[in-house]
């Protein structure tokens, strides 16, 4: 007959071993997940509807344009309740005190979306393509005036960084204005990179 014995391991290789076991557990939970089947193409039809419907939805008095307070009222509480990560805030109640920001940058865009200048957004300027474009514009916007310390319109070998400075100084002059920056990142979209 043989004899089993149990061992009793020291207190700490016993709290290695739990963790080691719920790491594992989670590991094979993560593993086991099922995955989402991708999306189907969107046809035509529905994506001329879609953009209808979003327009619809932002021209509140029907008039077939979008006012400055109209698109205001659309684009604000589409981010005004997210957090961090685009996340839905549990404190989408309170108030917040980016609300002032928000505002600008809602009139920002939609001054850069109004191409004509007549106050109001068509159709097609109100256009999800449109959008996309007047955001990154408003990103590269940001990420310069970020870059641009004091602020002159220009950057400097003070404020970006000399290797970089050179490639992007397409005049020569030893300054890199916002369209050499934007220029040198649309080469690098363009190219690949």
């Amino acid at each position: 007959m043989s004899r089993t014995t149990n061992t009793v391991l020291p207190r700490p290789a016993t709290n290695q071993i739990r963790k080691a076991l719920v790491a594992g557990a989670l590991l094979l939970g993560a593993g086991t997940s099922v995955a989402q089947p991708p999306r189907p193409p969107i046809d035509v039809a529905t994506l001329e509807a879609r953009a209808a419907e979003a327009f619809a939805k932002a021209d509140a008095d029907g008039d077939g344009m979008i006012t400055e307070q109209e698109f205001s009222a659309v684009e604000r509480p589409a981010r005004s309740n997210r957090g961090p990560g685009g996340h839905k805030s549990h404190r989408s109640n309170r108030q917040n005190p980016d609300t002032s920001a928000r505002q600008n940058r809602a009139e920002e865009m939609f001054d850069l979306l109004d191409s004509n200048g007549d106050d109001s957004l068509s159709r097609d300027e109100f256009s999800s393509a449109n959008q996309q474009a007047v955001r990154q514009t408003l990103g590269h916007q940001r990420a310069f005036s970020r870059l641009d310390a004091n602020d002159d319109g220009v950057l400097t070998i003070e404020e970006f960084p000399p290797s970089r400075l050179a490639a992007r100084d397409t005049n020569g002059d030893g300054t890199i204005t916002q369209e050499e920056l934007n220029s040198g990142r649309s080469d690098r979209n363009t190219n690949g990179g």
